[in-house]
């Protein structure tokens, strides 16, 4: 059996996942934690990983890492998604959580993340169509399917802290700024001609849980 651990570094949050992995292959979640870190908001107007940003990663890698450890973890996957892929100097924070940790971070493509969630979607839930809607800190990715089968994906540069940031949502929103919002979203999903074809829409991420 082998027990490997899954570390993401997401723009909202880290995660890490530990997994038990049988002889057959059949797979066993033991653990799930989460720590918001918010690394999109750890960035500066040119997009660059804060010093706050790139310590406070750092620090929570090394925490699960020797979460992983004590848990006889075998093997750790770590990967990083939109606020570290966008970041010029992601190379900074790859190096020091590599120097602390020996765990070696992978920085995903927007087609790699959306790719990695719809093959989780569908071999998660019974349905065999419709819209996969992956909204993240810093990115949503939507993936049409039919039969199970990938017919269509986007990944729009926008994402639940980003969109916040940008139409000053903190606390409570004023109808200017909600209905920016929603103008704005209006015109981009009426861009995207394939979305009317799948209308059963199923969320994936953080803010989908917290709704």
């Amino acid at each position: 059996m082998d027990r490997i651990g899954i570390i993401d570094l997401g723009s909202n949050s880290i995660r890490l996942v530990i997994i038990d992995i049988k002889e057959n292959g059949a797979h066993h979640q033991i653990e799930n934690l989460k720590e918001s870190v918010r690394l999109r908001s750890g960035t500066d107007a040119q997009g660059f990983l804060t010093k706050e940003g790139i310590n406070s990663a750092v620090e929570m890698v090394f925490l699960f890492v020797r979460f992983c450890h004590a848990r006889n973890v075998t093997h750790i996957i770590a990967v990083a998604t939109a606020a570290v892929r966008r970041a010029p100097n992601r190379a900074e924070l790859i190096e020091r959580i590599a120097k602390h940790t020996d765990v070696t971070i992978q920085v995903l493509s927007s087609e790699e993340e959306a790719y990695l969630g719809y093959v989780g979607l569908v071999n998660s839930v019974t349905n065999t169509s419709g819209l996969m809607a992956d909204l993240g800190g810093g990115a949503l990715k939507m993936i049409g399917f039919n039969d199970r089968l990938n017919q269509n994906s986007i990944t729009l540069d926008f994402g639940s802290v980003s969109l916040m940031e940008k139409y000053n949502l903190q606390d409570l929103a004023t109808p200017e700024n909600l209905h920016a919002l929603e103008q704005f979203l209006d015109e981009t999903f009426a861009k995207i001609s394939w979305l009317p074809n799948y209308p059963g829409l199923i969320g994936l991420g953080g803010t989908f849980r917290s709704l």
